[in-house]
C-alpha cells in the first residue's frame, strides 16, 4: 500500500515537472512522439485549464496545429466547416488531441461535435507566411527597455513605451517613424499569434519596407493630478471615483477624443523624450535618433480606435 501511494506521488511529481512549450515544440512533439506520455503532459503544461474545458485550445505554427479538449465522449473535430482528423484519446484520461496541416497566410476556425452538439472552437487560429518567420541571415534589430514616459500635454500622466530599431538603421540618416497603440502586444517575438518583429526584420532585410524606426506605447496610468483638465475628462466617463476606474477609462479618452491633443503628445512630449535618450545612449541602435525629424511618420491605432488616428493625420 505505501509502494502504491510512493508511486502515485512520484506520477502527480512528474506531471507537474513538464515545462510550457512554444507551439513549435508543442507541435514537434506531437509528430514525433503522438499518443506518448511526454505530449500529455506538455499539453496540460501548455493549454490553460479553462481553455481544455471549453474546446478553444489550439497551437499553429510554420502550417500545422495541434488540438487538444477535454470530453468523456469521442469529440469530432471541424476545421474551417470541413471534417478534420479523428481525435485520439490518450490513455486513462479525457484529454483527446489531433494534430493537422493549415493552409498558410490566413485565419482559420475550428469547433467540435461531440454527442452531435456543436461544442467549443475558435475562429481565429492564424497559419503563417514564411515572411512572419525570421529567415537564415537575416539581422535581428534592437528593442530597448521599457521606459516610462511623464507627459505635460496630459497633465502629468505616465505611460509606458519601447522602441525598436531595425539592424539596417543608422543613426546618422533620418529614418520614418511608426508609433503602435497599445504596443506592449508587438514586443514578444515568441508570441504565438502577433509575428511583428520577424515580420518587420524579414522585409526590411528585403527591403519591401524602408528603414523605420518603431515605438510602441501603451496607454496611460491616472498618474495626473486631481482638479486637472485631462483628470477631469478621464473622470467624467470613469465607472467609479477610484485610481482603478480611472485607469480603466483613461485608454478611450486618450485614443478616442477628436482633437490635436493625442498628435502634440507624439509630436512634442514623445519625440524630444526619444531624442535625449539616443545623445546620453552608449547603444546608438536602443532608440532612434534623427527619426523624429523624418518627413514621414505614421500612427497605427488598434482595432477599434481609428479616430485617434485621423485626428492625427489632420492635426500632422
Amino acid at each position: 500500500m505505501i509502494l502504491k501511494a510512493g508511486l502515485l506521488l512520484i506520477t502527480a511529481s512528474l506531471s507537474w515537472s513538464a515545462d510550457k512549450l512554444l507551439p513549435k515544440e508543442l507541435i514537434d512533439l506531437a509528430l514525433k512522439s503522438p499518443g506518448q506520455a511526454q505530449l500529455r503532459e506538455a499539453l496540460i503544461a501548455t493549454a490553460p485549464p479553462a481553455d481544455l474545458k471549453a474546446g478553444t485550445a489550439a497551437f499553429s505554427d510554420r502550417g500545422r496545429v495541434v488540438f487538444a479538449v477535454e470530453s468523456a465522449s469521442a469529440p469530432e473535430l471541424f476545421i474551417d466547416d470541413q471534417p478534420g482528423p479523428a481525435m485520439s484519446r490518450f490513455s486513462g484520461s479525457q484529454l483527446w488531441f489531433a494534430q493537422a496541416p493549415l493552409a498558410p497566410g490566413s485565419g482559420h476556425a475550428f469547433f467540435y461535435k461531440i454527442d452531435g452538439k456543436r461544442f467549443g472552437g475558435n475562429n481565429n487560429v492564424p497559419s503563417f507566411g514564411p515572411d512572419s518567420y525570421l529567415k537564415p541571415g537575416v539581422p535581428k534589430g534592437t528593442l530597448s527597455q521599457k521606459s516610462v514616459l511623464t507627459s505635460r500635454i496630459y497633465d502629468g500622466m505616465q505611460s509606458d513605451y519601447w522602441v525598436y530599431t531595425p539592424a539596417q538603421y543608422d543613426p546618422k540618416t533620418p529614418a520614418a517613424l511608426m508609433v503602435w497603440n497599445d504596443g506592449q502586444q508587438y514586443i514578444n517575438r515568441d508570441s504565438a499569434s502577433i509575428k511583428f518583429l520577424d515580420v518587420v526584420d524579414n522585409l526590411t532585410y528585403q527591403k519591401k519596407l524602408p528603414v523605420t524606426v518603431y515605438v510602441f506605447t501603451m496607454p496611460g496610468v491616472t498618474t495626473m493630478p486631481e482638479g486637472t483638465p485631462f483628470y477631469r475628462a478621464v473622470q467624467r466617463v470613469a465607472k467609479a471615483d477610484t485610481d482603478a476606474a480611472r485607469t480603466a477609462a483613461l485608454r478611450g479618452v486618450e485614443y478616442e477624443t477628436l482633437s490635436d491633443q493625442y498628435a502634440r503628445f507624439c509630436a512634442m512630449n514623445c519625440c524630444p523624450r526619444w531624442r535625449r535618450n539616443t545623445t546620453s545612449a552608449k547603444t546608438p541602435t536602443a532608440t532612434p535618433s534623427r527619426a523624429c525629424r523624418a518627413a514621414r511618420w505614421e500612427l497605427l491605432p488598434p482595432h477599434g480606435s481609428s479616430r485617434i488616428c485621423s485626428a492625427a493625420c489632420w492635426s500632422g
